[in-house]
């Protein structure tokens, strides 16, 4: 096994470690505004070249990583029930 192929590996649990404690995949512009990242971004540019494969390597060390932090869709709502219309009062006639 090769260098770059050891760091990419080491690199990659640790993204994925980074990512299970934060909840989610972060993309680039969030992965770079973070204050607490496990991998400089000059480091992960040279170790994986660019980041969506930075994420492939992630998705290689730990398969179901993006399927456990993928966001559940918001359940849905119930309808409320439509309210009954009032009852209609009874108009008396005059010959009754």
């Amino acid at each position: 096994m090769g260098v770059r192929k050891n760091h990419a590996i080491t690199g990659a649990r640790q993204l994925s470690a980074y990512f299970r404690r934060k909840g989610k995949i972060l993309t680039i512009e969030e992965y770079v505004a973070q204050g607490d990242i496990p991998i400089a971004p000059v480091y992960l540019l040279k170790n994986f070249r660019s980041y969506p494969l930075a994420l492939e390597w992630v998705r290689k060390v730990d398969p179901t990583i993006f399927v456990d932090l993928t966001p559940s869709p918001a359940p849905v709502p119930k309808a409320s029930p439509k309210p009954k219309p009032a009852p209609k009062a009874k108009v008396k006639k005059d010959g009754e």
